[in-house]
């Protein structure tokens, strides 16, 4: 068992639009091998995850909108900064805009960046657009 996974273990009483458990755990493992910078959650879901992330790299910079117009338009900000670190770790979870929300902030990815898909299978769209993202060239380790 993981270090912080019993102090966030009483933060999912009472906690509003819960991630599955082993979805924030994931989360949680993929921070503390990546170390990444910044993360940025777009999406509905609760901010539960984000404590994961933050408890996983405490030096992670955490950015959160539910909205993904308001992503998408950070995204365009951020890539007009010049010496500003890569995105270390993007987590779209229950969005709509998820294809275009991936488009926007994946030019901010490096090497080493760490994108996370919530509910790949969760309708038909989202399933065949996973799906190609499994043959995109540009993706370099994909799995579900």
């Amino acid at each position: 068992m993981y270090y912080a996974y019993n102090d966030l273990k009483p933060l999912r009483k009472g906690a509003r639009s819960l991630a599955p458990l082993n979805v924030d755990k994931l989360l949680f493992r993929l921070a503390n091998f990546a170390q990444p910078l910044n993360a940025v959650k777009v999406g509905e879901d609760g901010n539960l995850s984000l404590k994961y992330i933050q408890a996983g790299c405490r030096k992670t910079e955490i950015f959160s909108f539910t909205d993904a117009q308001d992503a998408i338009g950070h995204f365009s900000s951020y890539k007009s900064a010049e010496g500003l670190p890569s995105l270390g770790m993007l987590y779209i979870c229950d969005t709509p805009d998820f294809k275009d929300v991936f488009e926007a902030a994946f030019p901010l990815t490096g090497q080493s960046s760490v994108i996370v898909i919530d509910a790949p299978y969760a309708d038909e769209e989202r399933r065949l657009w996973w799906h190609s993202l499994e043959e995109d060239s540009r993706i370099v380790l994909s799995f579900d």
